[in-house]
């Protein structure tokens, strides 16, 4: 879906989309909101290639950010509400991105498997969307990972063993999705597990016998 670390054209305009849904105060308070949020899109839009730099000409200090492309502000507070740079070609990194937490975002498609790459990730919150495929194998990766929320999407297939590699992992909530086989005996080994919810994909996904002992499945979600 996105090559290497190229990880903005749906996953991080999601991000941005909903980091930037500001409730409003004081006038005073949301110009100061204003001018904080383009300085944080202008940090963002220096970490892309030249080519993407070139496209977003119209974010500079000179212009008025709600004049930038794909900006939306408030009409009385000017404090950004929506970015919106859906297919324009965007290509940037996120090597040290630690949260991502875009629940509840409306976000579709598949989970690339380039967010194995985000090494630093210690929590990723992807819940109530509608997000469809497989979970990659790939998430195996995020060794720092103590937060995994997949919860309330359309996934379905098998739940990947690697997520028993994430020995860090703490939360793991993958209910209201379309699993389907054994639970891998992998998960055992999550010594750090102390809150799981597979319910109610609980019907299509079986126990393995030899390593049920082992899980740490709190009885009110099982």
């Amino acid at each position: 879906m996105l090559e290497r670390m190229k990880l903005l054209p749906k996953l991080c305009l999601v991000v941005f989309y909903c980091m930037f849904v500001m409730a409003t105060s004081s006038h005073s308070t949301e110009k100061i909101q204003g001018s904080d949020e383009a300085n944080a899109l202008l940090k963002w839009k220096a970490s892309f290639d030249n080519q993407s730099k070139a496209l977003l000409s119209s974010w500079n200090i000179g212009n008025n950010h709600c004049n930038w492309m794909g900006i939306t502000c408030d009409v009385e507070s000017k404090s950004i509400y929506k970015v919106n740079l859906v297919n324009i070609g965007l290509k940037g990194r996120l090597r040290n991105l630690t949260i991502l937490d875009i629940n509840s975002c409306y976000l579709t498609g598949t989970i690339p498997i380039s967010i194995g790459m985000l090494a630093k990730l210690s929590s990723l919150k992807l819940y109530n969307n509608s997000l469809l495929g497989h979970i990659p194998r790939e998430i195996g990766k995020l060794v720092n990972l103590k937060m995994l929320y997949l919860g309330m999407n359309s996934l379905y297939g098998f739940i990947p063993r690697e997520i028993g590699f994430l020995k860090q992992l703490g939360e793991l909530d993958l209910s209201d999705n379309h699993l389907s086989g054994t639970i891998p005996s992998t998960i055992g080994n999550l010594s750090n597990l102390y809150w799981i919810i597979f319910i109610p994909i609980i019907s299509r996904v079986t126990f393995p016998l030899k390593s049920e002992s082992y899980i740490p499945f709190p009885r009110s979600n099982c």
